[in-house]
């Protein structure tokens, strides 16, 4: 691995450089990146500062689902870094900081109120002070300045029909499409990410059952050459009940286009999350989900960190840790709570349990507790995390999908059935469905396409 202001592990048929901007400092990305992708390669682990107590953010989940990577770009605030591709001449700005992001002296109030801060009660009632207080408040709230331009142009409404839409070009949404590619109907399969594959980008998912990502992308080509229309950079953002049909709100990314989709029938195949655990200083730059760390390392080949430590005790995690390795991690510690995993390729630790995470600005180390209660200190600068997703039901729910508490998912909330849901016209199949493998969720794409393609005509 380079140094830390060159974390690019190389440069195969990308050499066409893309130069921008950080805090007015020029850096240069490559084709492919994203802003966040780009900025950490470039050494930047610090993106902004929270809202309240201006602690350091960077990014954690890789796919726009937490707020740890709003940045300002071209004079627009919050401008999701990690989803964003990356274009030549940007201006890329960290918010909620002063004077920067890497020096804050707002941070003061972190240290200050170390019990939390009420803002609304402080000096309530107190002339004067009351009101001085309220103004500096006001003027520290927020995600950043409004736009620097007046009257921004509004992206142009489309609206188009069709009979199917899938949301999700992972391994149900994939399979679904294939086993319908042939039966005459109007198809989109909408993909928010850039490429197709879902949980089969992170190459984390090995067993002699599941999927491959070059099968994956084999199944999208066939599904295109067949007529179905595969949008990737495209989030479906809104699902609505609108008399008989079924509109979903989808937001591209290029060309900017908002499209209100009129859609006969839905299948949610959108997957499952990465959640933030809950544990001291979970915040801190330099902790990634498992799943987002490997795809930035594949696909964007930026390793964000030396000492490397995974967190799990799944084939995941062990994958990951093989990963980390083999990219040119110096040391890379694999800790398995559940003492379930044996592996000599790796460095192993059993049984412990994840304490906290320590750090200024960014992570330097970890806390561990044993079994027998005794505490041990790891130095690391990246912690992935790697354990099960929480299913994407949001939009199945905003649908009309009921939902259910999932025990076996990790305690998370899941779509209540498989396929066919209690919303007459909607369906559900793979992790948003507690799938929770690759080969589980191909298989109930593929079964779900079955049904549909049995019907009546």
């Amino acid at each position: 691995m380079g140094a830390p202001g060159n974390r690019r592990l190389d440069r195969a048929a990308r050499d066409a450089e893309l130069a921008f901007h950080f805090n007015g400092a020029p850096l240069t990305g490559l084709p492919g990146d994203t802003i966040a992708s780009a900025l950490l390669a470039a050494g930047v682990d610090i993106f902004a500062r929270s809202l309240k107590y201006h602690r350091p953010r960077g990014p954690f989940c890789l796919s726009g689902r937490c707020s740890h990577c709003l940045v300002r770009v071209d004079g627009i605030p919050d401008v999701v870094a990690c989803t964003t591709p990356l274009a030549a001449g940007m201006q890329v700005v960290a918010q909620n900081a002063y004077p920067s992001a890497k020096h804050d002296v707002l941070a003061a109030i972190d240290w200050l109120f170390p019990k939390g801060l009420d803002h609304h009660a402080m000096f309530a009632g107190v002339p004067l002070v009351e009101s001085a207080v309220a103004a500096v408040a006001r003027h520290v709230a927020g995600l950043g300045p409004l736009p620097e331009r007046v009257g921004l142009p509004g992206e142009p409404i489309v609206r188009r029909s069709c009979d199917l839409a899938i949301v999700g070009a992972g391994p149900a949404g994939l399979a679904l499409g294939h086993a319908l590619r042939e039966r005459g109907l109007a198809i989109e399969l909408i993909e928010e990410r850039t490429r197709v594959g879902g949980r089969l980008r992170s190459g984390l998912d090995f067993g002699p059952s599941d999927p491959d990502l070059a099968g994956a992308e084999s199944a999208a080509s066939e599904c295109e050459a067949s007529g179905v229309r595969l949008s990737v950079q495209t989030a479906a953002i809104a699902a609505y009940r609108e008399g008989d049909g079924r509109p979903l709100l989808l937001r591209s990314i290029d060309p900017p286009r908002l499209t209100l989709l009129d859609a006969r029938e839905i299948a949610f195949c959108n997957g499952a999350i990465e959640p933030l655990w809950p544990f001291e200083g979970n915040d801190l730059p330099g902790i990634f989900a498992g799943r987002a760390l490997a795809r930035l390392v594949r696909d964007q080949r930026v390793l964000p960190g030396d000492r490397a430590v995974v967190f799990g005790s799944s084939g995941a995690a062990l994958a990951l840790a093989r990963l980390l390795a083999q990219s040119g991690a110096s040391d890379v510690v694999l800790v398995d709570p559940s003492g379930a995993l044996d592996d000599s390729s790796v460095r192993l630790l059993k049984g412990r349990e994840l304490l906290r995470a320590e750090g200024n600005k960014r992570l330097q180390g970890i806390e561990l507790l044993s079994a027998d209660g005794a505490h041990e200190r790891l130095e690391c600068d990246l912690l992935a995390l790697v354990g099960p997703g929480a299913p994407s039901f949001e939009l199945a729910r905003q649908a009309g999908a009921s939902v259910a508490f999932g025990e076996s998912q990790g305690g998370y909330f899941v779509v209540a059935r498989e396929g066919t849901t209690v919303a007459e016209g909607i369906y559900a199949a793979g992790d948003v469905a507690g799938a929770t493998s690759a080969q589980r969720a191909r298989a109930a794409g593929e079964a779900l396409g079955r049904a549909l393609a049995g019907r009546p005509p």
